[in-house]
């Protein structure tokens, strides 16, 4: 019985497979930081020292002036 799938083909497909399946699962982390990310160090305070901060009539903490152009609100499940 003459197969419609040229036997080399098949072969190849299996060592691929093989090949994928016997390979390494995972990489290892690397041990700590190379270099430290911007603002690394700074205070809190200094980052926002001239942006107005302030909270509304329900508790939450806006930063930024009423005035702006553009108005993002997040929403998350906690205060």
């Amino acid at each position: 019985m003459q197969c419609w799938f040229p036997r080399w083909l098949l072969i190849l497909i299996s060592f691929g497979l093989l090949l994928i399946a016997c390979g390494q699962a995972t990489l290892q982390p690397t041990t700590g930081l190379t270099s430290t990310p911007d603002g690394a160090g700074a205070n809190e305070t200094d980052l926002f020292a001239g942006v107005p901060q302030g909270q509304t009539t329900q508790g939450y903490h806006t930063l930024g002036a009423d005035s702006a152009a553009v108005k993002l609100v997040m929403y998350s499940d906690f205060l």
